[in-house]
């Protein structure tokens, strides 16, 4: 799975170069949500209510990108 592969490795270079704990928990957070976006029920649910694609659309485009950044 790509998120795990993009999660070790980010958790390899940020152990060589050790920044802000802050900086790794909001990484996690972000990879979180895109899991909780991708993987659990808000994804088979987005495919059948509009409110919870919409959701799905906050979690991937505007929150994620922000904590993973």
């Amino acid at each position: 799975m790509l998120v795990a592969a993009v999660t070790v490795v980010y958790m390899r270079r940020w152990l060589a170069v050790r920044p802000s704990p802050a900086r790794l928990v909001s990484f996690l957070a972000g990879m979180g949500l895109v899991l909780v976006a991708l993987v659990s029920p808000v994804d088979s649910l987005a495919d059948q209510l509009f409110f919870m694609h919409m959701v799905q659309h906050l979690l991937l485009l505007d929150l994620a990108p922000i904590l993973v950044l």
